[in-house]
């Protein structure tokens, strides 16, 4: 029913705006991949332990052991990857990261397939 109500309430704005109705899917630059890579995140000076929840070539969704303030740039480690990011959005446990450099479409595939 959020859902719902989450729709109804962007075709309205959009409506009253006249702007488009794209979601935040459809906002992506690339495909995100639903992955369970565990990982660390450094963020002022502490690492934290994280899993990669969906990954593509430009940022990554990950899930913290618990909900804390993550700074704004953050240091990613997992296995075959080290990339500085930008945290774009926070939501309890999850946040959103930009990588700085986009993965390339191989590099992208040998962390997948790792």
């Amino acid at each position: 029913m959020l859902e719902r109500l989450k729709d109804i309430s962007r075709h309205a704005l959009a409506r009253i705006t006249g702007q488009s109705e794209a979601n935040d899917d459809d906002r992506r630059r690339s495909e995100r991949v639903e992955t369970l890579i565990f990982g660390t995140v450094m963020s002022g000076g502490e690492m934290v332990p994280v899993r990669v929840l969906d990954l593509s070539s430009g940022g990554a969704r990950i899930e913290l052991p618990e909900a804390q303030a993550i700074r704004d740039l953050v240091w990613l480690h997992w296995p075959r990857l080290e990339r500085l990011g930008r945290v774009m959005w926070a939501e309890g446990r999850s946040i959103g990261v930009k990588f700085a450099q986009p993965l390339g479409p191989q590099e992208l595939q040998s962390i997948l397939a790792a």
